[in-house]
C-alpha cells in the first residue's frame, strides 16, 4: 500500500485527562511530522508555532518555533495502525512547554472514504482544550472543580490578573476546526 493513498486518524489527549480533553484528527499519511505535531497542538487550542518535541518509537524530533524544521527525518508514516503512543511501549509523545500530548494512531482510511475533508481535520473530541499558561495539574484541578460544582471556573488564562469563566466541557467542533485551520495557515 502506498502511504500517499492513506489518511490517518489519530486520537490526541493530555495524559491524565484522556476522558475530559481529547481529539480525533485526520491527517494525510504524507504529512511530515512537523505538520502532525502542529495539528495536534492546534487541535487542543495550543499554539502550534511554539517549539515542541515529538517522540516516535524512541526517536525524538525537535521542532523549533521559527522554521518548523526538525532534527529527525521521518514523517507520519512511521506510525503503524493500532500503535498506542505511550511511555509503556513504543512511544509517540508531543511535549510543548509544560504540556505533554499522547498520540494514538487509531485507523487509516482511503481518501475516497473521507468525504470533503480539508486536512488536517478534527472529527470528534471532548473538552475545550488546554490552557498553555497553566500547568497540567492546575487545569486538572479546574476540571475536577467543574465536575464537583457543575459550574465553570474562574481562571486567569493569560496570567494578566483578569479572571475569566472557563468550562472545559465547552466543545464546538466547528469552532475548533476554524481555530486549527487559522493557526496552521
Amino acid at each position: 500500500m502506498s502511504y500517499g493513498d492513506v489518511v490517518f486518524d489519530f486520537r490526541i489527549y493530555p495524559p491524565g485527562m484522556s476522558d475530559k480533553i481529547w481529539r480525533r484528527i485526520l491527517i494525510s499519511a504524507e504529512a511530515p511530522l512537523s505538520d502532525l505535531g502542529r495539528a495536534a497542538l492546534a487541535s487542543v487550542q495550543a499554539d502550534p508555532d511554539e517549539p515542541f518535541t515529538l517522540t516516535v518509537a524512541d526517536r525524538a524530533y525537535a521542532f523549533d518555533r521559527i522554521c518548523a524544521c526538525c532534527s529527525g527525518g521521518a514523517d507520519a508514516q512511521d506510525f503503524a495502525v493500532g500503535d498506542v503512543c505511550s511511555d509503556i511501549c513504543d512511544s509517540a509523545q508531543l511535549v510543548c512547554g509544560q504540556w505533554t500530548l499522547q498520540l494514538q494512531l487509531c485507523n487509516a482510511f482511503r481518501p475516497q472514504e473521507v468525504i470533503d475533508a480539508e486536512l488536517p481535520q478534527i472529527t470528534d473530541g471532548a473538552g475545550r482544550g488546554v490552557i498553555e499558561s497553566l500547568p497540567p495539574e492546575e487545569v486538572s484541578a479546574l476540571i475536577s472543580a467543574t465536575d464537583a460544582t457543575g459550574t465553570a471556573q474562574k481562571v486567569d488564562i493569560n496570567c494578566l490578573g483578569r479572571a475569566y469563566l472557563w468550562d472545559y466541557r465547552d466543545f464546538d467542533i466547528q469552532a475548533q476546526n476554524r481555530y486549527m485551520h487559522d493557526k496552521l495557515r
